[in-house]
């Protein structure tokens, strides 16, 4: 171990411990911590590198059962002192990610997500984060990827098992010593079980929830007692070794979100981390975790992992785009850095603090934990400190709840039955018909046509393919509603000889389309999906003998609002989200559209309408109007002010067909 690795480790404990430090748990660490590093910065090759976590909490089990059962064994223990060292060494390091955090949301973040940071800011200050995030959002959704705290749940997991956990080993030790490893086995086994049944049932909660989590931390508690047990040759340490890198590498590599998890699957990193702690001195496989540059990592990897993922939340919030390699490889970099300067300025200095007894260290330490509470409880009241916003008294009533679904532009409009748009009182000129994707340009639809003393036939029905004869199937059940409210649609056009405008999510149904009898149809690639799209189109314009217009997809947005939380944001850097969002010659959407326009092309009373041609320019798709209106209400639907832009740029070639 190098000069500067003995100064930092012998600084943070007391000549005893270092006696026993195994610099190898160190090493396993910094692995833990790098897989989750590329997994946040989203390099693809890496897709699970979320069991780096689970990967922590082998280690802390392992550490945290061997502290208990030691100084339970000496009549040393103390429960209040334990909580008391817990606190100390996760809980400066933690205020000082909280205090950067708030920084960044008061410098970045609209008052709606400013609000939302720090709810779960609260959270975080109580080991909560886990259940705040369980009842709010999944690991994986894209709303989850906005919060620069979503990582603390883990922390929640931990500390609520350092609650329990010195309870459970003290009352097994004191029925009979022996008798605590095999308490720990029957609750690795229930709780691995119980998470098991959650992953199906409530997945969510078995991701966040500390029962469904506590056998990867009881699996290294047992990892504490087998080290007492066993002493493995010198052979099977490299074995072992070798076998533990690769569980867990291997699971970061083929685990991806949507692997059902944790439950049976996580026990493959689990097993791996075992192996690996129980050979961390193994000679030359053991080098992976044991040279220099690892050890060092996995010292600062709590630091790094409290700060790097404000640091790529912060960064991609800003930029509002995807990120490339470079970027990506220097986000990793800079939480390596900022890792390093805080675990030397913060986590080191304070770790040892006696929370319980008057001293500087611990009046700063709970001064600074009142101001943070303080300070995230003020924006909460405050609505986010909205006075960031410019003219924010002009914009206060976007920010006000349910002001998106309002922004819709299908809002107020009923789906399910026929609706008539424009002038009520004439006779419709053409039907209009499709799921949310035909709904979002109902307002819009209706104001171009009243004002030209016309009215359309509707029939909407969100998330429902419209036809008369393609089901949608889901669970093994086949759903017949798009066909029942396709069918009216359709069959009104024909009986009423007008013509039929479609709109439809036609990426979304890929997956889901069948026959009656639920049999689901398989595709090769969107081209062929396409195809066939193009196929139950020109049957229906053939059953109804009249012209149909079909409206491709439009382009979306980045970010679950669509971009309202862009036009809120404060002014103090440049609001790069503004520019653009996705460039109009490349994408599913685009492909999809020019796929479909070619399957449509070869019969004359089809007319294939592309929103890109009205909605983007130069390249570009803008976000916001000239006007500064939003265009869109969430990610995929355009808001009241996208869709009367789409319809002011194609309606003519709807009423004039």
């Amino acid at each position: 171990m190098s000069k500067h690795i003995k100064m930092i480790f012998i600084s943070q404990t007391d000549k005893t411990a270092s006696k026993n430090y195994q610099p190898g748990v160190d090493g396993l660490r910094a692995v833990a911590v790098i897989l989750v590093l590329i997994f946040h910065v989203g390099f693809g090759g890496v897709p699970g590198g979320f069991i780096g976590v689970d990967v922590f909490f082998v280690i802390s089990g392992y550490l945290i059962t061997g502290i208990i059962f030691n100084q339970t064994e000496k009549e040393t223990f103390s429960y209040i002192n334990f909580m008391f060292a817990r606190i100390a060494r996760l809980y400066p390091a933690l205020i000082a990610t909280l205090i950067a955090v708030f920084a960044g949301c008061f410098i970045l973040y609209s008052p709606s997500d400013f609000v939302s940071v720090s709810k779960s800011a609260i959270y975080a200050l109580y080991s909560a984060s886990n259940i705040f995030f369980a009842q709010s959002a999944g690991y994986f959704d894209t709303s989850s990827e906005i919060n620069p705290l979503l990582h603390t749940w883990s922390l929640g997991v931990e500390q609520q098992f350092y609650l329990v956990w010195p309870l459970i080993i003290g009352a097994a030790y004191l029925v009979k010593k022996s008798l605590v490893p095999w308490v720990l086995i029957i609750i690795s086994i229930a709780s691995l079980a119980s998470s098991q049944w959650a992953t199906i049932n409530m997945q969510t909660e078995a991701y966040y929830w500390m029962p469904f989590r506590v056998f990867e931390l009881s699996f290294g508690g047992l990892a504490f007692f087998i080290s007492r047990w066993i002493k493995p040759s010198e052979l099977m340490k490299e074995s072992m070794m070798a076998a533990g890198l690769a569980m867990i590498v291997s699971s970061a590599l083929l685990y991806s979100s949507s692997t059902q998890f944790p439950g049976l699957h996580a026990m493959i990193p689990v097993l791996g981390a075992m192996l690996c702690i129980l050979s961390h001195d193994a000679k030359y496989a053991g080098f992976a975790v044991n040279n220099r540059v690892s050890v060092t990592i996995g010292l600062i990897s709590y630091s790094v992992y409290l700060i790097h993922w404000p640091i790529i939340v912060f960064y991609k919030y800003w930029i509002y785009r995807e990120l490339n390699d470079i970027e990506k490889a220097s986000l990793i970099l800079s939480s390596l850095a900022v890792g390093f300067l805080m675990y030397n300025a913060i986590e080191n200095k304070f770790r040892k603090i006696k929370i319980n007894e008057f001293c500087y260290k611990s009046v700063l330490f709970l001064s600074l934990t009142i101001l943070v509470m303080i300070s995230y409880s003020s924006s909460i009241k405050d609505n986010g400190f909205a006075f960031r916003i410019q003219n924010y008294k002009e914009n206060m009533e976007m920010l006000k709840p349910g002001f998106k679904e309002y922004l819709f532009g299908g809002f107020g409009v009923k789906q399910g039955e026929m609706v008539v748009l424009g002038d009520k009182t004439k006779k419709p000129s053409f039907v209009f018909m499709g799921d949310s994707y035909a709904r979002q340009y109902s307002l819009a639809m209706s104001e171009f046509l009243a004002k030209r003393n016309l009215s359309a036939a509707a029939f909407f029905a969100d998330g429902a393919y419209l036809s008369n004869s393609v089901y949608v199937t889901g669970k093994g059940k086949v759903s017949v509603y798009g066909v029942k409210i396709g069918t009216k649609a359709i069959d009104y056009s024909k009986y009423n000889k007008i013509p039929l405008v479609y709109a439809q999510s036609w990426l979304r149904y890929m997956e889901m389309l069948s026959d009656k009898d639920g049999n689901v149809y398989k595709f090769n690639g969107d081209n062929d999906y396409m195809k066939f799209n193009a196929s139950v189109i020109n049957n229906i314009q053939e059953y109804t003998n009249q012209k149909v217009i079909v409206i491709g997809n439009h382009p979306a947005a980045i970010g679950s609002d669509g971009g309202l939380s862009c036009v809120s944001r404060p002014s103090y850097v440049e609001k790069k989200c503004i520019d653009s969002i996705f460039s109009t010659e490349s994408g599913d959407r685009v492909d999809s559209n020019n796929y479909l326009n070619k399957w449509l092309s070869d019969n004359g009373s089809i007319k294939f309408i592309n929103p890109y041609d009205f909605m983007c320019g130069n390249g570009k798709c803008n976000l916001v109007s000239e006007k500064g209106d939003v265009m869109y209400s969430d990610e995929y639907h355009l808001s009241r002010y996208g869709a009367r832009k789409a319809i002011e740029g194609f309606g003519n070639i709807i009423i004039d067909i």
